[in-house]
């Protein structure tokens, strides 16, 4: 099996097209205060198509592994960044991952959502769907197949379920000798390659670059 050898540096390449963004206009004007963080969700992939579809904002990528514990790595991820960049009073996650299951049973997953939302007096919920993690496959110098990873965050308003900001990272990484231009998103991160859990904290880090209330 053909194996790939770290060069002098790494870059980051884009595995389909770039990260769709969005990002309501109220954004700037509506600040949400209370905020009920729903648990990471698996995507449902086609398998004829390897492709998914978010069910929330309609944006398409492509699938592949996903490692065991996917859910409860990348919640934690996005607990530590929330705590990092965000002033929002965040409501009780156990109680939210409750009530969201609880509703799931009997409605598709925006409307329980907003339902979780609603019975926690939450201004806005946030939730996030994975498409791919899969793990690097060799060591830090040299793998087989490199980490890769798809993943997204919707924020949606409890009052009239509309999307106020979304955004979403889907990238493999590759050596720099295949892509001279990205050599800025190495830096303070080190020259290696990442395992899976690494690389989806880089990946949070781009998601939240766009994040439109940043902790003062």
């Amino acid at each position: 099996m053909k194996k790939y050898f770290l060069s002098a540096l790494l870059a980051l390449n884009a595995a389909c097209a770039p990260a769709p963004f969005t990002e309501n206009a109220e954004a700037e004007l509506w600040r949400p205060e209370k905020v009920a963080v729903l648990p990471y969700q698996i995507a449902v992939v086609n398998k004829n198509t390897n492709r998914a579809v978010s069910p929330l904002n309609g944006a398409v990528h492509r699938g592949g592994e996903i490692i065991s514990g996917a859910r409860v790595a990348m919640d934690q991820i996005l607990a530590d960044k929330l705590r990092a960049s965000s002033s929002w009073a965040l409501l009780d996650q156990a109680e939210a991952a409750r009530l969201l299951d609880s509703h799931a049973r009997i409605q598709p997953i925006r409307a329980a959502a907003l339902a979780a939302g609603r019975d926690m007096g939450a201004d806005a919920v946030l939730i996030g769907f994975i498409y791919r993690l899969s793990q690097r496959v060799g060591q830090a110098l040299s793998v087989e197949s490199p980490a890769s990873a798809a993943f997204d965050l919707v924020l949606l308003r409890v009052s009239d379920g509309q999307i106020i900001w979304s955004n979403s990272f889907d990238q493999t990484q590759v050596s720099l000798s295949e892509n001279l231009l990205e050599i800025g998103q190495y830096v303070g991160r080190g020259l290696y390659w990442f395992t899976v859990e690494e690389f989806a904290r880089y990946g949070m880090d781009e998601i939240f670059s766009r994040f439109p209330w940043p902790k003062p």
